[in-house]
């Protein structure tokens, strides 16, 4: 068997990873005061129990580069329907972690690209609807 690799051990790669921000909007049913008057007993707390008068709405998502890696072990797993490849590294900035090759590229420009391209893609305004963004490397 013969598993080709997009990466070596000991070549550092630009590595990209989502920043996830939760939007939140005014409750429907308090108009985002958090309480609600009710004829004969007064204000009382929002029946949605709401945060505050918030609801949590959706997720922006935008992808970054996070930094360099260098790569110091390559793992292949080998499903029945794909095989998996995973780098795992001393990071520039944070330490040791992991990553599949679709979040890293050889340059900060292919990197940059690629979120570029990512951040574009149509999900509502960049709603994050709990898909990951796979685009081509």
């Amino acid at each position: 068997m013969n598993i080709e690799v997009k990466f070596n051990i000991g070549q550092e790669v630009y590595h990209v990873r989502p920043e996830d921000t939760k939007v939140w909007k005014d409750c429907q049913v308090c108009q985002g005061t958090a309480t609600v008057e009710i004829e004969n007993l007064g204000t009382i707390d929002c029946p949605a129990k709401c945060a505050g008068g918030k609801r949590f709405d959706h997720t922006n998502r935008k992808w970054h580069v996070i930094g360099t890696f260098v790569i110091q072990c390559i793992e292949i797993q080998l499903l029945e329907q794909k095989e998996g490849i995973r780098y795992r590294a001393h990071y520039s900035n944070y330490g040791y972690g992991g990553s599949g090759e679709h979040h890293l590229f050889a340059t900060k420009g292919e990197a940059e690209e690629w979120c570029k391209q990512a951040n574009k893609e149509p999900m509502g305004d960049d709603v994050y609807h709990g898909k990951d963004v796979f685009l081509k490397g």
